[in-house]
C-alpha cells in the first residue's frame, strides 16, 4: 500500500484482528494503539514502523512511561483541574510548534490537535508524551515531513 496514513486511536476492545496493511497478527491492547487513518482497522508495529515510525515511538515510550514507575516520565497522575489546564496549554504551544514544523497534515499534529479538541484526560496524556518526544527541526534525527 503507497500513500498509507496511519493514526494513535484510543482502542477500547483487545482484539485480534488482522492489520489493515499487511493482514499479520496485530495483538492489540485496550488504549492507544496504531489505526489507518479515518478507520477502526488495526496496523501492525511492522508496517507501522515503515509507514509512521514516529508515532510507533510515541506508542513504545508511552508505554514504556506507564509501566515503569520512572519519575521523569510525561505521564500525568490523576488530573486535578490546575493540572489539565497545565497540560492542555503545553499541548497547544506543542501543537503550534508541530504545525509550523511539521505541517498540519503530520500524524502528530493530528494526533495533538484531536486530543485537544476532545474530552479525554488518556488522550490528552498520550499527546503530551508524543509531543514531548519529538526530535526538534535542527536536532539529531529530525523527524521528516
Amino acid at each position: 500500500m503507497n500513500g498509507v496514513t496511519l493514526e494513535i486511536k484510543l482502542n477500547n476492545a483487545a482484539s485480534n484482528d488482522p492489520c489493515e496493511v499487511c493482514g499479520a497478527r496485530t495483538d492489540p491492547e485496550t488504549g492507544p494503539e496504531l489505526f489507518l487513518a479515518g478507520s477502526w482497522g488495526l496496523v501492525c508495529y511492522e508496517c507501522g514502523d515503515e509507514h509512521a515510525p514516529e508515532l510507533v515511538r510515541c506508542l513504545s515510550a508511552y508505554r514504556s512511561a506507564r509501566t515503569s514507575g520512572d519519575e521523569r516520565t510525561y505521564v500525568i497522575p490523576e488530573p486535578y483541574t490546575r493540572e489539565v489546564r497545565e497540560l492542555v496549554n503545553t499541548l497547544d504551544g506543542e501543537r503550534q510548534e508541530i504545525a509550523l514544523s511539521l505541517g498540519t497534515e503530520h500524524p502528530l499534529f493530528k494526533l495533538v490537535d484531536g486530543a485537544l479538541r476532545g474530552d479525554d484526560i488518556e488522550e490528552l496524556q498520550v499527546a503530551y508524551v508524543a509531543a514531548r518526544g519529538w526530535p526538534r527541526v535542527g536536532s539529531a534525527g529530525a523527524l521528516p515531513n
